[in-house]
């Protein structure tokens, strides 16, 4: 018995597995699958809400976008699930750092990195035998420089690496150990400690790259070329131009936005301590001199967060004119002080033209505890951004504002979310 008095939107929430993703909110485990671990991007998202998200929302073919891609996560699942996927991110780290976790490499360019790492052990080995280089010293005090001498020798020889995925590669892999030497470190990284961090993690990138890359493979990667398109660009500068003949595809924006008025160091590492560094920009050779607002959307200290909801507003309201058809919107986002911060955020998102959807059956919302945060966040006063919230919208336009009265009415609206799961 078909109920009519039910209207678009609550079709469409009856597709969401509520019940799997409270599941997935509720783990606690580290992202050790795929190529998720290969760099620990701030305020990550969750692979196992994304996964679930991608299999049930869209179908393959189909394309994903993330506007603020951060660590890749949206990227990596997307294309291990066989769809395409747009990024794009301000912070020009986040932009390498998704390219080089994402992108799958074949066989030949699996040969290559192995072949490099070999010779970089080599070279690491004789490190007592290696006089330290001049570095830029961008740090007062200039913390560990015989350490930074061997990442900046290390650097230069990822140089002869003609392919350009196999030498992003490379660069993640040094970018990585330099992270666990040097960031929220309590003590000096000394050069042993970095030989033996290179010798345990250069192994693991091998094989999580080669499994990540042969399901790649088995979802089409290779049979029906799927792309990876990683744009530097603020989220508000997404157009048209940008999206192409695809804007027809997306079905899914699925993305965790800068927290509201939360201190995430995005753009820096902490060393020595907790003082700030702009060392992985350096080993990548790439120029940033902003500071923590440029990448957040807004200062942390407005109480009011008035610059980040209504940049938040132009953002979701010019992506809603650029698509060009139906899609929903999922985000996953943290609040220093949710009691009121959430219904800011979800303020924001009906002025730019969204409703948001929500699970009949129970209208909690699904919240995550955010596991393995940085040992210093809890002697933090406020530790609201502790916990993240899911929430998922889809455009106005897509409910009509209509209740289904007739069997035509309700086969309709069936034939269109039909559509909208398989194109």
């Amino acid at each position: 018995m078909i109920d009519k008095n039910i209207d678009g939107k609550q079709m469409l929430s009856f597709r969401i597995p509520w019940k799997r993703l409270g599941s997935a909110a509720a783990s606690q485990q580290y992202a050790m699958e795929l190529t998720h671990p290969l760099y620990r991007y701030p305020a990550m998202m969750s692979p196992y809400i994304a996964r679930i998200l991608i299999q049930n929302l869209t179908q393959p073919g189909d394309i994903i976008l993330d506007p603020f891609c951060g660590g890749g996560t949206t990227a990596i699942e997307a294309l291990s699930n066989g769809r395409n996927v747009i990024c794009s991110d301000l912070n020009p780290l986040a932009c390498f750092v998704t390219r080089a976790k994402a992108t799958p490499l074949n066989s030949k360019e699996i040969l290559t990195l192995k072949k490099w790492v070999c010779s970089a052990q080599i070279l690491l080995h004789n490190w007592r035998n290696i006089h330290p280089i001049q570095i830029p010293q961008i740090d007062r005090p200039f913390v560990a420089p015989k350490t930074r001498s061997l990442i900046y020798l290390l650097k230069d020889t990822t140089v002869k690496i003609k392919n350009a995925a196999v030498r992003h590669a490379a660069m993640l892999l040094i970018l990585r150990i330099a992270q666990l030497s040097f960031d929220a470190s309590r003590k000096s990284p000394s050069p042993l400690r970095l030989v033996k961090l290179f010798d345990k993690y250069s192994n693991d990138m091998i094989r999580k790259m080669q499994f990540y890359s042969s399901l790649c493979n088995s979802r089409g990667m290779y049979k029906r070329p799927l792309f990876l398109d990683v744009i530097k660009s603020d989220a508000n500068n997404l157009n048209q131009t940008h999206f192409g003949i695809n804007r027809d595809r997306i079905s899914l924006i699925l993305t965790s936005p800068p927290y509201p008025g939360v201190h995430v160091l995005y753009h820096r590492w902490q060393i020595d301590g907790r003082k700030e560094t702009s060392l992985p920009y350096e080993i990548l050779g790439i120029h940033n001199g902003f500071g923590p607002s440029h990448f957040t959307l807004g200062p942390r200290h407005d109480d009011f967060n008035e610059q980040y909801f209504q940049r938040l507003i132009e953002i979701y309201a010019r992506l809603r004119n650029n698509i060009s058809h139906d899609f929903i919107v999922a985000q996953i986002v943290a609040f220093p002080k949710p009691q009121y911060q959430l219904n800011q955020f979800r303020s924001a998102m009906n002025k730019a033209g969204y409703l948001e959807l929500n699970n009949f059956n129970n209208n909690k919302s699904i919240v995550r505890e955010v596991p393995h945060r940085r040992w210093y966040t809890y002697f933090s006063p406020c530790n609201g951004s502790s916990k993240e919230f899911l929430l998922l919208h889809h455009p106005k336009r897509f409910d009509g504002g209509f209740e289904i009265t007739s069997d035509s009415q309700f086969r309709l609206w069936t034939k269109t979310l039909q559509g909208f799961r398989r194109r």
